[in-house]
């Protein structure tokens, strides 16, 4: 349960404010194109820089890109009892493909990363992982988009959901897909959604030299949304969205080699309806809100069910050319290996702040804040336990030498307070990396 993540935080807050940013719907788009002309974010410049030097193959664009880092750790496995620091050395060669049509697209993406620790071995890890994300233009009114990725990856030491005594970082690959369907009629805007994932996890060597067998935890997760979302002004979107999800274990109550430690079937059917609106505030402003109900149910009859508010936000600030704003908040239901609970109720809230010092140093920012209260199973359920706080906080400046040649600097803290003191740990780190567009 115990580790350092180092881009998990990043990735969540990007992929947050572009999942919120979807939910107004394909007409949103003509959003997001004024946000382009009026209101480039620093990011966006950024990212830019790497297309700008993209090699062109035909109607394609190949994007190959290799970066290196090392990091001084001083408790490279999160305890609070333990601490253990080291240096850890990463290598990550990626490389995407996307086209340049005017209409329809394809993407395709894969990387490879490999950590390797100066003196602990044990936690070294190999990953590595592909996408393919492609929509279809049927109409100016109507598109279908569909995607599938594979991911082979390790938990990290500080995951809340993730094994605190194996002797090695837990390898596990997921397998998923989405379909989608985008119709515009007139200012109303719809969407139909559907996707499935599946976690698989590999056996894993425990402290005592024993071999731990993690079939028990291998799950399926498929669920469905539709959305409707209604344009009152060029800047003001309504919308409203139902979401159903499901989630297998493949090993359920009765068969033979059923959670051996907890006992759990962790397996839930959930339901979220949410209302929100999306508002471009300024040209350089742009909000999307979201506030509904979530029901959360364990078919285990041992484990409390949630029935809570739901809500997520984002938004987004372009305070002046040089300097941009995110800021996003979400309520969701983690999974988890601890022995008494089946799942986290999570409540996050995520600030990245980045400031182009010069034409070519960019400063960033970014804290995490997080809130965990566990759904307890057995005897007591019905109550709270074990509750957690996380925090993060992360200074990164970026020094483009050119476009194709980046030079980074990261300091990281890291720290959860739990009323389970097992759980609790700090951290701190600090790396030096490049990153070379090829």
């Amino acid at each position: 349960m115990r580790g350092i993540q180092s881009h998990t935080f990043e990735r969540s807050l990007i992929g947050g404010i572009i999942a919120c940013s979807a939910l107004a719907g394909s007409t949103g788009a003509a959003f997001a194109q004024n946000r382009d002309v009026y209101g480039s974010s620093v990011a966006s410049r950024e990212s830019g820089r790497l297309r700008d030097e993209g090699l062109r193959a035909g109607s394609f664009l190949v994007m190959p890109q290799i970066s290196a880092d090392f990091v001084y750790n001083d408790n490279i496995q999160a305890s609070n009892t333990n601490t253990v620091s080291d240096g850890i050395a990463t290598i990550r060669p990626e490389l995407t493909v996307e086209s340049n049509w005017n209409n329809h697209f394809v993407k395709l993406d894969g990387f490879y990363q490999r950590v390797a620790y100066l003196e602990n071995g044990t936690e070294d890890v190999s990953e590595y992982g592909t996408a393919f994300n492609g929509r279809l233009d049927i109409s100016r009114q109507t598109r279908l988009s569909a995607g599938v990725d594979y991911n082979r990856t390790a938990e990290r030491r500080g995951d809340l959901g993730s094994f605190s005594t194996t002797a090695e970082r837990v390898n596990y690959s997921t397998l998923g897909g989405t379909l989608g369907l985008d119709q515009t009629l007139g200012d109303l805007a719809l969407r139909a959604e559907g996707r499935a994932r599946q976690w698989r996890y590999s056996d894993v060597l425990l402290q005592d030299g024993s071999v731990l067998n993690q079939k028990f935890r291998d799950f399926k997760v498929m669920s469905a949304s539709l959305q409707a979302g209604f344009n009152v002004s060029p800047i003001t979107q309504f919308f409203t969205r139902a979401t159903i999800e499901t989630r297998r274990y493949d090993l359920r109550r009765g068969d033979a080699g059923f959670d051996p430690l907890t006992q759990i079937d962790r397996s839930a059917d959930s339901l979220r309806l949410e209302l929100g609106v999306q508002r471009e505030i300024t040209q350089l402003l742009l909000a999307t809100i979201r506030i509904g109900y979530l029901n959360f149910r364990y078919p285990d009859p041992t484990v409390r069910e949630f029935k809570v508010l739901a809500y997520a936000a984002t938004v987004r600030w372009n305070v002046t050319p040089l300097t941009s704003i995110y800021l996003d908040g979400e309520r969701r239901v983690d999974e988890t290996v601890s022995p008494t609970t089946a799942g986290n109720l999570r409540d996050e809230v995520r600030l990245r702040i980045d400031h182009e010092l010069l034409r070519n140093l960019v400063l960033t920012g970014r804290t995490r804040l997080g809130w965990i209260k566990p759904s307890l199973a057995g005897a007591a359920a019905g109550t709270v336990v074990s509750s957690s706080r996380e925090r993060e906080f992360v200074f990164e400046p970026r020094y483009y030498m050119t476009n194709r040649l980046r030079l980074h600097f990261n300091l990281r803290h890291q720290a959860r307070n739990s009323s389970n003191g097992g759980r609790g740990f700090k951290a701190n780190s600090v790396a030096l990396g490049v990153n070379y567009a090829i």
